[in-house]
């Protein structure tokens, strides 16, 4: 079995939605001029996450604090690790 980051405490993992390159136009949009990512799909979740009455669970999509979190990679993928007040709403998208 191989190592794996899980994140602790009040911490998610989100992989994030990259931005548009495109305008609805078509128009190219150069890298300096796009906005940072603010949505992502939770793909962990710390201990401590639910405790506080937080409903937040594997799969959910989330909008967080444009420069919230610490920015990794995982298996090549853009993710952040946050802490549960960076996230601003949550949008459950697994069946529960």
């Amino acid at each position: 079995m191989g190592k794996e980051w899980r994140p602790i405490h009040e911490r998610v993992i989100v992989k994030e939605i990259p931005t548009p390159d495109r305008t609805n136009g078509g128009l190219f949009i150069p890298v300096e001029a796009q906005e940072m990512p603010t949505t992502g799909t939770v793909i962990m979740v710390g201990n401590l996450v639910n405790k506080e009455g937080e409903d937040i669970q594997k799969g959910d999509t989330v909008m967080y604090m444009k420069y919230a979190g610490l920015p990794i990679k995982i298996n090549g993928e853009d993710c952040r690790i946050l802490m549960v007040n960076d996230i601003i709403c949550v949008r459950n998208d697994a069946d529960r």
